[in-house]
């Protein structure tokens, strides 16, 4: 609770600082090790599309899991549930066509480090 106030996973600690929220942390690890070569840089013409799905799993996906894993939260009552979940299920599938559509069949031209 004294590193995210929220109280989940993941949290971010370096040396000087933490962050949490999984997006934001997955932006600032590639930003900081382009080395690494983990998204497309700023200005590539792919950047869009990464930051575009990597916000859209953080806003939607995500949410479509926690109504699958923790319908508890989003019932009333106990008979609730069962339909939190199965609506949960239906938005997953929802979700990833969504995401599968966006980059689902591209080529990423991905190359072994030598």
């Amino acid at each position: 609770m004294k590193i995210n106030p929220n109280g989940w996973v993941p949290v971010l600690l370096w040396d000087s600082g933490t962050m949490y929220e999984c997006a934001a942390i997955t932006i600032f690890l590639c930003d900081r090790h382009p080395e690494a070569r983990l998204a497309p840089a700023v200005g590539e013409p792919t950047r869009a599309l990464y930051l575009q799905t990597l916000v859209y799993f953080s806003n939607s996906v995500q949410n479509a899991f926690q109504l699958t894993y923790y319908p508890d939260r989003f019932a009333n009552s106990p008979h609730g549930e069962t339909g939190a979940k199965q609506r949960g299920n239906r938005r997953l599938r929802e979700t990833w066509s969504v995401v599968n559509q966006q980059i689902g069949s591209n080529d990423w031209g991905i190359t072994k480090k030598r």
